[in-house]
């Protein structure tokens, strides 16, 4: 019982993401993300083609597009 009681709180951690979204488009979900995650990621959105600088610090979210 309590094999299986272990599991679920595991996959209830795995559940816990954040959606981070694009913001020069409606593309709502570039990539989901642990909350956990420090630091900063830069992506290609594959709607618009804007490189977007993603940034974890503390648990907040910050996205910005990055002019080329």
């Amino acid at each position: 019982m309590q094999e299986i009681k272990q599991e679920l709180e595991n996959n209830c951690l795995l559940i816990d993401e954040v959606h981070v979204a694009c913001p020069c488009c409606k593309n709502k979900r570039l990539f989901d993300a642990d909350p956990t995650t420090e630091g900063i990621i830069k992506i290609k959105c594959p709607i618009c083609r804007a490189v977007i600088a993603v940034s974890f610090h503390h648990k907040n979210i910050r996205t910005e597009r990055i002019v080329v």
